[in-house]
């Protein structure tokens, strides 16, 4: 009512004198006299913080507006400037008109985005004394994918961010968009975890699967799968005597997958499934089944290396099932539900990995399998599951550990997989309560920049997610302010649409590379 009430006062003298000193003056005593009113109803030890100049011309970092800039500089649709979008050809096409069509191209102009979004998705992709590229390994494999039809594989490896195909699957259906390609790719045959519902694959199976893992129940050997796991039906101790008459029907178990309509419809037809097997001491009877089709029998023959059977169907959506029979079972490395052209990305997340076991695997056994799938691109993404248990006292001793441990495991992929690119993705912001408050871990940074050490010690390209997402704070901004909400209330977890979002950006950055690279690569034929 006094404010009114002093408003009133300051309009009828404005309206009756033509001093302007005398308006000024006497509008700025009743301001400072509202000031005081309103200031005697706070506790008497009540403290002021003023904002500095600099506050005032420069927004707070960690401010909501902050986010939301940030945020939408993501979510916009938009792609990095000429962008590389590679030619419509068709497989009926020669290899003549291919060519042509690849060549006219080429005559395209390359320019590398510098944008402000471009820089903040950007790939740190290091160059060596040559002036080749971390990334041109894989660089050569998509300008080959402009004119050819080969089926490429993307080997993602992480931690329950992963799971259920959050980010994986929508960065597969990025390149599959634009090369070709359908399908979810890997499957297991056990869910690695029951947290989340499944989104792309139902499956049914016998109750005798068993999983070895690098992270739980360790297997006799270090002869993982491709995944870091494997399955079997049978006890491995059991021992078989060849020369007797083998029985086929000692051990039994089936898998059943079935494609959903639901989410990612894009990626739901398929036209071959894979099986990706090894350890096979005794022969082991399989059959095929996929939805009416007639049934195939197959007799997987003893081996102690990787292979891999493939078996044609048309492309759509199917049911499949795969049962096994044999008196001793073999390692079961992995299925794959995919086209035989274009991309497909590999899922190979298990949950409460940090990263450090990778490493245990049998590189030969690895390689052989990374051959066999035709991986050109391996991804490492961790660092959530090493942040929660940094602290003050322990937090530099931790940082240093994962970097050797990070390094080395980077310098097997490439020693064992020379051929291919890798990126190394860096921990993302998550946050914990503290005070009653959300508040990003302390030692974030501190472990993001041991990753970064480690991959360019390496001589590997690193994609900071930390920054892509706004760092500190950013992960609490995705979860209580974004909608649709891009974090789960765990305050650790990406939603869907928060994996889809880091797919997407991930896809930018690689493709503006790919274009800096074409641009570097035009430069040097002149």
């Amino acid at each position: 009512m006094c404010f009114v009430q002093l408003l009133s006062i300051t309009k009828f003298v404005m309206m009756n004198t033509h001093n302007k000193v005398f308006i000024l003056i006497l509008s700025t005593q009743l301001t400072l006299l509202l000031c005081a009113w309103l200031f005697s109803f706070l506790p008497a030890n009540s403290i002021f913080k003023y904002p500095t100049l600099n506050q005032w011309l420069i927004p707070e970092k960690d401010s909501t507006e902050s986010y939301a800039h940030k945020l939408a500089l993501l979510q916009q649709d938009k792609k990095p400037k000429n962008q590389i979008i590679p030619s419509k050809i068709s497989a009926k096409d020669s290899t003549h008109q291919k060519q042509k069509k690849l060549a006219v191209k080429d005559t395209n102009t390359y320019t590398r985005d510098t944008s402000e979004y471009a820089k903040r998705i950007a790939l740190i992709n290091p160059k060596d004394a040559s002036g080749n590229s971390a990334m041109d390994n894989f660089f050569k494999v998509l300008e080959q994918m402009e004119y050819t039809q080969n089926a490429i594989h993307i080997a993602h490896y992480g931690d329950s961010q992963l799971m259920k195909g959050r980010i994986s699957h929508d960065l597969g259906l990025a390149f599959q968009q634009q090369y070709g390609g359908s399908g979810p790719g890997y499957v297991a045959i056990n869910d690695l975890t029951d947290v989340y519902p499944n989104r792309l694959v139902k499956r049914s199976k016998s109750s005798n699967w068993v999983m070895y893992g690098i992270t739980e129940n360790p297997y006799l050997t270090n002869n993982y799968g491709i995944g870091g796991v494997h399955f079997r039906f049978s006890p491995p101790k059991e021992s078989v005597d060849t020369t007797q008459k083998l029985d086929f029907n000692r051990y039994k178990a089936y898998i059943t997958f079935e494609t959903t309509e639901k989410f990612w419809k894009e990626y739901i037809n398929f036209n071959r499934i894979s099986l990706l097997y090894g350890n096979a001491q005794v022969p082991c009877s399989l059959t095929v089944k996929i939805d009416d089709e007639p049934e195939r029998q197959v007799l997987l023959k003893p081996t102690t290396e990787p292979r891999i059977l493939h078996f044609a169907t048309k492309s759509g959506h199917h049911k499949v099932t795969l049962s096994f029979s044999a008196q001793k079972s073999p390692d079961i490395y992995g299925i794959y539900l995919n086209d035989s052209t274009g991309f497909h990305v590999g899922c190979y997340g298990i949950s409460g990995h940090g990263g450090h076991n990778l490493k245990i695997m049998n590189p030969n056994i690895l390689t052989k399998q990374l051959k066999l799938t035709n991986t050109k691109l391996v991804i490492l993404e961790y660092g959530g599951n090493v942040v929660s248990h940094m602290h003050d006292h322990n937090a530099e001793k931790i940082a240093q550990k994962m970097e050797d441990i990070y390094y080395e495991t980077l310098m097997m992929f490439k020693k064992i997989l020379p051929e291919a690119s890798i990126i190394f993705i860096g921990v993302q912001d998550m946050a914990h309560k503290v005070d009653g408050k959300y508040q990003s871990y302390k030692h974030i940074r501190t472990l993001l920049a041991a990753q970064k050490r480690a991959a360019e010690r390496a001589g590997v390209a690193f994609w900071d997610l930390f920054k892509m997402m706004g760092e500190e704070g950013s992960i609490v901004y995705w979860q209580e302010k974004a909608r649709p909400y891009l974090a789960f209330g765990d305050y650790m977890h990406f939603s869907w649409d928060g994996g889809k979002l880091i797919a997407e950006s991930l896809f930018k950055a690689i493709m503006n590379e790919y274009a800096e690279y074409k641009m570097r690569k035009m430069h040097k034929s002149y």
